[in-house]
């Protein structure tokens, strides 16, 4: 898993990071692993999406957002 967060840094040029705050589609949550290039994110308010690393995402500390 941290080969493919290392993959999903290089590739997409985001800050993913196991535990990580981040922002999917206005829904806050937290980083919890991968699914080949997709981040699993626990949100907040239950439930775990995949998600895009770079369709709608804000990063937590991070001034980039791509959408």
């Amino acid at each position: 898993m941290a080969d493919d967060l290392e993959w999903i840094r290089g590739q997409y040029g985001v800050p993913a990071e196991m535990g990580g705050r981040v922002i999917v589609d206005g829904m806050p949550g937290l980083i919890i692993g991968t699914s080949g290039p997709h981040l699993a994110i626990a949100l907040d308010s239950g439930g775990v999406v995949p998600a895009h690393p770079t369709w709608h995402m804000t990063y937590e500390g991070s001034p980039d957002v791509h959408s």
